[in-house]
């Protein structure tokens, strides 16, 4: 990722003051607590815009997973993205994907990005790249209350792509899939 800038997130208005030329989140969640993290931009790939309806498809109350807080952006250069799934549930191109490639381990994975093991096995990894024009969420980790634990909320950037796997796959080119871990 390069050109990193810190932006604030949101769920409704955005609360953030200005601190050595960094922006400083203050967004909260559906249930009015506080999120974690702070919301990476790449800057020259995004563009900022607005869709409430998308938003609120992202967003998840405490325990439900989702993303926290978010802001919407139109991509305008293509954009490296990655996705663990399901293998047995042949969803390569779900919602939820990610701007960095995994790290460590399937639990460190599920911790990170607040996964339930009863949502997913985490057993594949794919790497595409988004195309201009795309529009996207991004934000940090919803808190997940799963069937046997609980994930907190998480400071990770994840990001949201509305849609049906074949109308989120048209927006990717140059995918390249391989079994994960």
């Amino acid at each position: 990722i390069h050109d990193l800038h810190q932006l604030p997130i949101r769920q409704g208005l955005v609360c953030a003051q200005k601190h050595a030329g960094i922006l400083v989140a203050g967004g909260r969640d559906l249930d009015g607590a506080a999120c974690v993290g702070r919301l990476a931009l790449v800057s020259a790939q995004l563009a900022e815009t607005s869709d409430a309806t998308l938003l609120g498809s992202a967003l998840g109350r405490s325990g439900e997973g989702r993303i926290c807080a978010g802001r919407v952006f139109r991509v305008r250069e293509p954009l490296q993205v990655y996705r663990v799934w399901d293998g047995a549930k042949a969803n390569t191109f779900g919602e939820w994907w990610a701007l960095e490639p995994p790290r460590g381990d399937r639990e460190g994975y599920r911790r990170d990005y607040a996964v339930c093991p009863e949502w997913n096995v985490l057993d594949h990894l794919v790497a595409c790249t988004l195309r201009p024009g795309a529009t996207i969420v991004l934000g940090p980790g919803q808190s997940a209350t799963c069937a046997d634990r609980t994930y907190e909320k998480s400071p990770m950037t994840q990001i949201f792509i509305k849609g049906r796997q074949e109308d989120i796959r048209a927006q990717m080119e140059a995918c390249a899939s391989t079994p994960w871990p």
